[in-house]
């Protein structure tokens, strides 16, 4: 009976779209339709979303990371991400943009996407998971993660099932596969691990590394550092600088460092250094995560190294305030962000990393199709909206909160 009403609804919907065929959206018709979002008291991984409007004679197109989820004829969404049923939507802790966009009989063309940017956390059950990889020999590594207990290890190349599940050991010859399923040879392989125990049988949270294979008889050295930070992946809040060496030194080497993709340091130098304190013209600062990554050019090996990269994470303050905001769209391009008002605080804007709008102010407007300022992006397209905030107890910033918003041509 269900699956007729809604085969029924989705045949007038159709109706009514052709009847309408060459007229256009009515201007201001077509502005975002947004949503509240519930966490589950008893469930964290769990939310309710809920439309700002419930009408019968639309489609509610929802989204998990750009894949289609829900009940087009439903306001409202529950989601579960670490029960995934559907074997469609990604699940597991992680984060998750969720999206709506409405089609009614005045906007055929679909509102304005509305996002929101959750992220779910690994149950405290869920164990927590170290991942090293070691190349053995030319085109083989081993994978060796922490042991634990009563845990079963999945191993993924390339999201592709792999290894022994019940060993936290994992030893593969990418030049030399005999499964006939993994792929092999030079190039770049993602290696993939997550646990499951009785206590966590969602999986822990996944870790990855990526592995470059040469071509049989490369010269290329391997590119790796250390830092002047224990342990190198974690750490503590503010550090300062923070000094990455290469363990591999050579004069006639080049040294290529990457901080979140963008080339930084000295080529000429085998170190970098990184000075982490807060700036606020920069979003690589503050609390959050980095990824440091080096290539190492050298005249036996032009195409350069393997790609190594370490994650630093700092560690936000727990005087600093949790921030959000929420987003508004006042007209076709304009929106209007909104973040709870701490009191004495400096409110820093960000739009694609660029410092924007008022640090006075918890509240920020700005018109993506009317661009004056002649620095931040404009026109037509996804824009990343990011806010940290200042105060006098938290002097060095809290940690960033960001959310993305889409200008899109409906005319």
């Amino acid at each position: 009976m269900k699956r007729q009403y809604f085969l029924i609804f989705h045949l007038i919907m159709v109706v009514m779209l052709l009847s309408c065929e060459g007229e256009q959206d009515e201007p201001g018709s077509c502005h975002a339709e947004q949503f509240t979002m519930t966490q589950d008291p008893q469930n964290a991984s769990a939310y309710r979303f809920k439309a700002e409007t419930a009408r019968d004679e639309v489609l509610y197109h929802w989204s998990i990371n750009d894949t289609l989820a829900g009940d087009a004829a439903s306001s409202t969404f529950e989601y579960d991400f670490l029960l995934d049923t559907s074997g469609k939507v990604p699940g597991g802790p992680g984060e998750y943009t969720i999206c709506l966009s409405v089609i009614s009989p005045e906007c055929q063309k679909g509102t304005t996407l509305y996002c929101e940017t959750i992220t779910i956390g690994a149950p405290d059950t869920c164990p927590v998971v170290d991942l090293l990889s070691q190349e053995t020999e030319p085109g083989t590594f081993q994978f060796t993660s922490n042991k634990v207990e009563e845990g079963i290890y999945y191993w993924f190349i390339d999201d592709v099932l792999s290894g022994d599940a019940g060993s936290n050991i994992f030893k593969y010859n990418f030049l030399l596969d005999n499964s006939g399923k993994v792929p092999y040879g030079p190039g770049d392989y993602e290696i993939c691990l997550r646990v499951v125990t009785p206590d966590c049988p969602e999986g822990a949270e996944k870790v990855c590394k990526t592995v470059h294979i040469p071509s049989p008889g490369s010269t290329c050295p391997e590119a790796e550092f250390i830092s002047n930070q224990s342990p190198p992946d974690v750490f503590k809040f503010m550090p300062g600088v923070i000094k990455f060496t290469s363990t591999f030194e050579d004069q006639k080497a080049l040294y290529y460092w990457y901080l979140d993709g963008e080339l930084s340091g000295d080529a000429a130098k085998h170190y970098f250094e990184y000075d982490f304190s807060v700036d606020p013209g920069s979003v690589h600062t503050g609390p959050g995560k980095y990824e440091v990554c080096l290539k190492v050019v050298t005249p036996d090996c032009p195409e350069g190294s393997n790609l190594f990269c370490e994650t630093v994470v700092i560690k936000v303050d727990n005087s600093c305030p949790e921030v959000e905001f929420t987003t508004e769209e006042t007209k076709h391009g304009q929106f209007k962000f909104t973040s709870t008002n701490i009191g004495t605080a400096l409110y820093y804007w960000y739009i694609d990393g660029k410092l924007s709008g008022d640090a006075g102010s918890n509240t920020f407007e700005y018109d993506f199709l009317l661009d004056t300022s002649g620095k931040v992006p404009g026109g037509y397209g996804d824009y990343e909206i990011c806010l940290r905030v200042a105060t006098p107890e938290c002097n060095t910033g809290s940690e960033l909160y960001c959310t993305t918003v889409s200008v899109i041509d409906w005319w």
